[in-house]
């Protein structure tokens, strides 16, 4: 059985390159907060992404929905 747990944020050169260029904008800020990734998470979903974040702010599996 394949493994379909790919971490998209490790594995940065699978995902379509509008995903990447939303992801890059993000890093650009220079803090993680609970309001910057929900932004994310919004933006994402609108490409048919999404992600989660902890409680740091960090967000983690990136996934396709």
């Amino acid at each position: 059985m394949e493994n379909t747990n790919i971490d998209y944020f490790e594995q940065y050169e699978l995902l379509p390159q509008e995903v990447q260029d939303l992801i890059i904008d993000f890093g650009m800020v220079n803090e993680f907060t609970y309001e910057n990734c929900r932004k994310l998470i919004a933006d994402l979903e609108k490409l048919g992404w999404t992600c989660d974040y902890d409680l740091s702010g960090e967000p983690f599996d990136l996934k396709p929905l």
